[in-house]
């Protein structure tokens, strides 16, 4: 460490002292990083909710707010938001996106629907499945032939939900072909999951549903500002779709909530989340979802080979996921052998860059900020401490490092610290060791039942393993 501290000693300011909070007893049975987890929540957690805020005046006459559901729980927020705001249960559908055929599980958690289907009977709403005939599989298998219909679930005047069809187009030139997966970009074009799975899925229902031809609607989404630079930009209210005989907008009422709050709103009306959450994932989005790091791809591995097998299987066929060009089982290997030697990010970890930031805030001149770059680009104990930093964190001092003349610099640094996060030894903490006295939950995650309440007492509810974790997510 005698790099970093003559780093630290020549230019950054004294790091203050956190305030000594108090002890906290760590239970029983749990382990001390879930007490910890557990601890923090306890001492930071509002009473109540996010940013509160009433219905936008244009949403005062929509006859169906329609969320879309994950059961992630982003979406949990947005529902239990709109309750909050007094909106009647009559009004409020869920809408949940299937990414695979219910009898062929490809990428997404076996368990999400029935979760999906236990939250919604648990609140007393109604719950729609919908997608795409043939899921992910289907559309990374087109070759020259149309992409997959839309089924869309409904229910008629009498309350009986009906299933419905909405063809793909049939059009000669509507043809194309796929064979290859998503890849781990912004652009939609090419990250084509959310837009062929799930966007889209809801734009032909919001177009075809005949519930839909007249009237004001609201389909509601649960993307947060915190989430990514590109989420940041987003709207929080926009239109959808405007004809002459309907209006829908898109509303995004968490937008500017941060995690904090959704975990708060979560614990005030009890709700026990999804159970990826418990085995240490950070979002719930498919369970083989192309953003996961090296030690998710080893907890998919560890809670089902044959499935995830399957999907590395095709990479193999048609070429890797990731940008970095390291295939799933280079991945999966590399999230084990890191499980074995790292240690979680520490306070150290987030000083010195909390220092760096300082120092460069601090420094006098230009020649001063770009040795601090400089000596923090050579400092090897830095950069170990900034490859096991989530991607929150690590944005946080990109924003700060936004300096003029420095941006080739900048952008030399980050490049180092990717590297590094896909190098074994470095790579980021792993979760692929199910944590202590969660096999029953992992068996459950990948079965086709839900089998706890969805409602828990409040003395059993818990900040899940995976709180607070953002490394593996949107762009």
């Amino acid at each position: 460490m005698g790099l970093l501290n003559d780093f630290l000693t020549r230019y950054a300011a004294p790091a203050a002292q956190a305030p000594k909070k108090a002890a906290v007893q760590t239970p029983k049975k749990a382990d001390a990083k879930t007490a910890a987890q557990q601890a923090v929540v306890k001492q930071t957690l509002p009473v109540g909710v996010g940013p509160r805020q009433g219905l936008p005046s244009k949403l005062e006459d929509v006859e169906i707010f329609a969320v879309g559901f994950s059961g992630g729980k982003d979406s949990v927020a947005c529902v239990l938001h709109l309750l909050d705001l007094g909106i009647p249960k009559e009004r409020i559908e869920l809408w949940h996106h299937r990414m695979d055929p219910l009898d062929k599980p490809f990428m997404d958690w076996p368990v999400t629907d029935d979760y999906c289907r236990a939250f919604a009977t648990a609140l007393g709403l109604p719950i729609y499945f919908s997608g795409r005939v043939g899921g992910f599989e289907g559309e990374l298998l087109r070759d020259n032939q149309f992409t997959g219909d839309v089924f869309y679930e409904a229910p008629t005047a009498s309350g009986r939900i009906e299933r419905h069809v909405i063809p793909s187009r049939t059009r000669p030139d509507d043809r194309g072909t796929r064979l290859r997966f998503p890849q781990t970009v912004a652009d939609l074009s090419v990250r084509w999951c959310s837009a062929y799975l799930k966007i889209d899925v809801a734009k032909r229902i919001i177009n075809n549903d005949p519930r839909l031809k007249t009237g004001i609607y609201c389909l509601v989404t649960g993307e947060r500002a915190q989430e990514s630079a590109s989420r940041s930009n987003y709207a929080e209210l926009e239109e959808h779709t405007n004809t002459r005989a309907h209006l829908v907008y898109q509303w995004r009422p968490v937008h500017k909530w941060v995690e904090e709050d959704v975990w708060s709103i979560l614990k005030r009306y009890r709700i026990n989340p999804h159970p990826a959450y418990k085995l240490g994932f950070g979002r719930v989005s498919c369970m083989t979802c192309i953003f996961a790091n090296p030690a998710q791809w080893a907890t998919v591995h560890a809670l089902n080979p044959k499935q995830l097998g399957r999907v590395a299987d095709y990479e193999e066929q048609f070429g890797p996921i990731s940008i970095t060009k390291r295939t799933i089982r280079q991945r999966i290997r590399g999230g084990y052998e890191a499980g074995k030697q790292l240690r979680q990010p520490t306070s150290s970890d987030t000083t010195f860059l909390d220092n760096v930031i300082n120092g460069l805030v601090q420094a006098a001149s230009k020649e001063d900020r770009i040795q601090i770059l400089s000596d923090a680009l050579q400092n090897e104990d830095g950069l170990e401490m900034a490859a096991r930093l989530p991607e929150a964190t690590l944005r946080r001092l990109q924003e700060n490092m936004t300096l003029p003349g420095l941006k080739g610099r900048v952008d030399t640094l980050f490049k180092t610290i990717e590297r590094l996060r896909y190098e074994p030894k470095l790579a980021p903490p792993a979760t692929s060791f199910i944590p202590e006295g969660m096999a029953r939950v992992a068996r459950m995650s990948q079965g086709h039942k839900f089998t706890e309440p969805v409602l828990l007492p409040a003395s059993a509810w818990e900040v899940p393993a995976g709180a607070y974790k953002h490394d593996g997510g949107p762009i």
